[in-house]
C-alpha cells in the first residue's frame, strides 16, 4: 500500500504553540476561580502576558537574530494576582428572580454580583445561588459573621 501525504495537519500530532499553552492555562485558573466564585481577571491576564511575551520576542530578536518558538523562554506569570480580592471593586449585587414550572410567582433563585477591575476597568459579573450568596455574605442563619 501506498503512502499518501497528508494535505492536513492532524489535530492530536501538532505541537501547540506557547500562545496556546498559556490561553489554556488561563482558561483552567478561570474555571477554579468560577467554581470559588471568585473573580478572575482574564482579560488582563492575556494582555500582561501578552506584552511580556512580545517583549521576550523583541529581546531575543535583538541579541540572537530570528529565534524559533519553541526556543524561546517565556517567564511564567503568576496568575494568582488576577484573583486578588484587592484588585476587584465590588460595584453592585442584584437579585435574580425566576418563575418555576407551574407556578406564576416567580421565586428568588440567587443574586448577579458584579465587580470592576482596578487595573483597567474591565467589568466581571457572576451568578450565585441563594446559599453561595449567604456564604459570600458570611451569613449563617439569620446571624451574620462578618459586621458591615
Amino acid at each position: 500500500m501506498e503512502m499518501m501525504n497528508k494535505d492536513y495537519i492532524d489535530v492530536k500530532d501538532r505541537k501547540r504553540s506557547t500562545k496556546e499553552k498559556l490561553r489554556q492555562e488561563l482558561i483552567q485558573e478561570e474555571q477554579r476561580c468560577n467554581k470559588l466564585k471568585v473573580p478572575f481577571c482574564f482579560r488582563c491576564a492575556k494582555l500582561d502576558y501578552e506584552d511580556l511575551y512580545n517583549k521576550t520576542i523583541l529581546e531575543a530578536q535583538r541579541k540572537e537574530g530570528n529565534v524559533k518558538e519553541e526556543d524561546l523562554k517565556v517567564p511564567k506569570i503568576n496568575l494568582k494576582k488576577y484573583s486578588d480580592k484587592n484588585r476587584f471593586k465590588l460595584i453592585s449585587e442584584t437579585e435574580v428572580w425566576d418563575r418555576q414550572r407551574g407556578s406564576s410567582e416567580p421565586k428568588h433563585i440567587g443574586y448577579n454580583v458584579s465587580y470592576v477591575c482596578n487595573e483597567r476597568g474591565c467589568g466581571h459579573s457572576m451568578f450565585m445561588n441563594l446559599e453561595q450568596y449567604d456564604k459570600f455574605k458570611g451569613v449563617k442563619g439569620n446571624k451574620t459573621l462578618i459586621s458591615e
